[in-house]
């Protein structure tokens, strides 16, 4: 659902707009998640670079940024999936955070608005 979203807001981008975007994925599993395990995700989400980037490192490390950032998850004992909030944090071109957003159509249309509102100002890339 997540990729879903964003292929739709990346959709709703100019060409122009697309070249000055980013898009960060975090996974949510390190200890499974191996890049070789994220380049097969790209592919089937069809998340491709250069926009989109599909993280992963050591567990630890990536753990913190998420609770940095307020991921919160859970993962179930006995299947391995990881419960998680749905977020979306967009970085503005100094680095700070400028919002997050869930998912649903409200939130996309709202993420939307703030993207062309970002990709417009002069400077670095968000």
């Amino acid at each position: 659902m997540i990729f879903a979203q964003l292929r739709n807001v990346t959709d709703s981008l100019s060409p122009a707009e697309l070249k000055q975007l980013t898009i960060a994925a975090i996974t949510l599993d390190p200890e499974r998640d191996d890049v070789s395990r994220l380049a097969k995700l790209s592919d089937s989400q069809k998340v491709l670079l250069p926009t989109y980037q599909l993280l992963t490192g050591d567990a630890a490390n990536v753990n913190r940024v998420l609770d940095d950032y307020g991921f919160i998850r859970r993962k179930d004992s006995q299947t391995g999936e990881i419960d998680h909030n749905n977020l979306f944090i967009v970085i503005d071109r100094g680095g700070r955070v400028a919002y997050t957003f869930t998912l649903g159509q409200t939130q996309q249309a709202w993420l939307i608005e703030a993207l062309h509102k970002l990709l417009a100002e002069n400077g670095a890339r968000p």
